[in-house]
């Protein structure tokens, strides 16, 4: 088989989830304020984008061991959080997701439709086909 090393870029895949189109990643933060709030601990817009990318479950643990959360955690619930709150504050945060979607009108999950909702088809990764005659 011969392989020949590419001379110029074919093509680019880029991932719309918080990269491209909602730089900064605005969309989820106040679902994260929100799902700290039904446990009384309050968590700003500013500290709940701080760890965008990472999976929700971790970026929920990631705020907890951040001083300042753990420690308003800490004067509710008389402890920092352990793996079982992270996993509460998540699923409060899925479940208020879901109802954010559902609010849009972007729930693939409602009447038995499992098709890519226009959300989640944005979301997705997609190639981004080069013009034939540019450089690179």
């Amino acid at each position: 088989m011969n392989y020949t090393n590419p001379t110029r870029l074919q093509a680019a895949i880029l991932d719309w989830a918080g990269t491209v189109v909602d730089f900064g990643s605005f969309a989820p933060t106040q679902i994260f304020v929100e799902a700290f709030a039904e446990f009384d601990v309050r968590v700003s817009i500013e500290e709940a984008r701080g760890p965008m990318g990472m999976g929700k479950w971790d970026h929920i643990r990631t705020l907890c061991d951040q001083p300042q959360v753990a420690e308003r955690y800490r004067k509710v619930f008389g402890r920092t959080p352990t793996d079982d709150d992270v996993t509460a504050i998540y699923n409060r945060f899925m479940a208020a997701d879901r109802e954010d979607r559902r609010a849009l009108g972007t729930d693939s999950r409602r009447a038995g439709h499992h098709r890519p909702t226009a959300r989640a088809r944005d979301q997705d990764r997609f190639l981004l086909r080069l013009p034939e005659s540019g450089h690179g």
